[in-house]
């Protein structure tokens, strides 16, 4: 190659490269597809993550009802769990021992056990009927309570998109379900 250039030769021809990259068109396509399609995942997005609130909101209330019956026995003590009411809607739960068994939580004389650490979505329903206490005695039955359904739900405006029940024996005993349908009861 040195003799070439010593002898005067000329370089070779330089070869045009084809500019590489996006063009605004191509990338304004891809800006409106990708658009289309993150229009198109975000409701599915939503109904997840509400879904996922619901099953955190019924797991932490069993988890609360578990304490309570655990906490009875071990004290032998009646201990109550106490749903947290605002405005006709349960915003939360409390558990405590209540020492002076006067059916209510006063934080001056009775021990406060648990508290849900959740704070119950607007969009998140949770009833037992009339029932906003549940208190286990020292053996771990439930007082003045019969077999009951704790319902959870998921509503959109008034419709119930999804649930699950807890459903809370006599003898004090916790299970979970899942209805047939939003509406509907478990097997």
């Amino acid at each position: 190659m040195n003799r070439l250039l010593h002898r005067g030769s000329a370089l070779p021809p330089v070869r045009s490269r084809k500019a590489s990259g996006f063009t605004l068109i191509e990338l304004m396509v891809t800006l409106a597809i990708l658009a289309i399609l993150l229009m198109l995942a975000t409701p599915s997005f939503t109904e997840w993550r509400r879904n996922t609130q619901l099953v955190t909101v019924t797991n932490t209330l069993v988890n609360a009802l578990a304490t309570t019956r655990s906490e009875a026995l071990k004290r032998n003590q009646p201990v109550r769990l106490n749903f947290i009411v605002s405005n006709s809607v349960v915003s939360g739960w409390r558990v405590y021992e209540d020492s002076d068994l006067d059916n209510s939580f006063d934080a001056t004389k009775d021990e406060e056990l648990h508290d849900s650490g959740v704070v119950v979505p607007d969009f998140i329903t949770v009833s037992a009927g009339n029932i906003t206490t549940f208190t286990y005695d020292g053996s771990g039955f439930l007082r003045g309570v019969n077999n009951t359904t704790i319902r959870v739900q998921y509503m959109n405006g008034e419709t119930v998109k999804a649930a699950r029940h807890i459903i809370v024996s006599r003898a004090g005993r916790v299970r979970t379900c899942r209805p047939t349908t939003p509406a509907g009861t478990c097997s």
